[in-house]
């Protein structure tokens, strides 16, 4: 059953009044920095990569499964 004609005005104020609310928010932020930009970006490409889901996952595994590679390096670089 539609709301009377003054609650549909009630209901699109409101809606006016988040508007506002959005765009005076909008204004009062600072303009980002280069630096702001440049992490923003950085942010962006790395969580659109194919593997950012399993970043932790991976971390982990990395972690439980180290592997240190000074010896071996040493060891091959006086063979060649």
């Amino acid at each position: 059953m539609p709301g009377t004609e003054k609650e549909e005005e009630m209901g699109s104020e409101s809606e006016s009044d988040s508007d506002r609310k959005n765009r005076n928010r909008d204004k009062k932020k600072k303009p980002m920095t280069e630096y702001e930009k440049k992490r923003q970006k950085i942010d962006e490409c790395k969580t659109s990569l194919p593997v950012f889901p399993f970043r932790e996952q991976l971390l982990a595994a990395i972690a439980e499964h180290q592997v240190n590679l000074k010896n071996y390096f040493r060891s091959t670089s006086s063979e060649v």
